[in-house]
């Protein structure tokens, strides 16, 4: 039996990170991956990582990508960057209703995410997700992040569930490999439908 749902938020629930990455490249007219280059250089020692957990300020992690960027030969405003994700802080209403849905079912329902301190706009929006989950769990003030296997233990604790009695739906599949090692369900979702399908193959029956 499925106890409990786990949903990533951005390009999930929230508007894609990659799809923000892609249009601030347009807008600076840089080439396609320059940004992600930059921003993950070192992996989960990097910047990126760094800030995921909390690490590092914001205003540290902008002043490292600025001199990064300008390194790489393809300058841009780490600051520039940041602002940018407040337009992730779009909801996807149709996941949502899933959320509200799974709830009604009798599902606990958790967010588990990799985030920062932000303030802003997606702060605002995180804050109001909250009141849709049962349990949210954010990278930065947990200082871990996915695809760490030690956030994954963290929320099945939290959720008190099972890996098996839980599903995890993402859209990076690096961050789902972890999750189906453990033994959860997992869902990777390009689309509502993806999640739909998904979720109904798992339970067995329509949700």
């Amino acid at each position: 039996m499925i106890k409990a749902v786990l949903f990533d938020l951005g390009g999930v629930v929230l508007e894609s990170p990659l799809k923000i990455i892609t249009n601030f490249e347009k807008r600076m007219g840089l080439s396609d991956g320059a940004v992600t280059r930059v921003i993950l250089q070192d992996g989960d020692t990097g910047p990126w990582a760094c800030l995921e957990r909390g690490e590092i300020s914001m205003a540290d992690f902008c002043q490292e990508i600025n001199a990064r960027s300008e390194n790489a030969g393809t300058p841009f405003s780490g600051q520039g960057l940041m602002a940018s994700f407040d337009d992730m802080a779009r909801v996807r209403p149709r996941m949502i209703d899933l959320v509200r849905q799974l709830k009604k079912r009798g599902q606990t329902v958790a967010a588990l995410t990799n985030n920062w301190h932000s303030g802003g706009l997606l702060q605002d929006r995180f804050t109001q997700l909250r009141e849709e989950f049962d349990l949210m769990v954010e990278s930065w003030k947990v200082g871990l992040r996915k695809p760490e296997a030690a956030i994954y233990q963290l929320v099945l604790s939290r959720v008190g569930a099972r890996p098996e009695e839980t599903v995890f739906l993402d859209d990076f599949g690096i961050n789902l490999k972890p999750a189906r090692a453990l033994g959860m369900h997992t869902i990777k979702v390009g689309s509502v439908e993806d999640v739909v399908s998904g979720l109904c193959e798992v339970f067995g029956e329509p949700i």
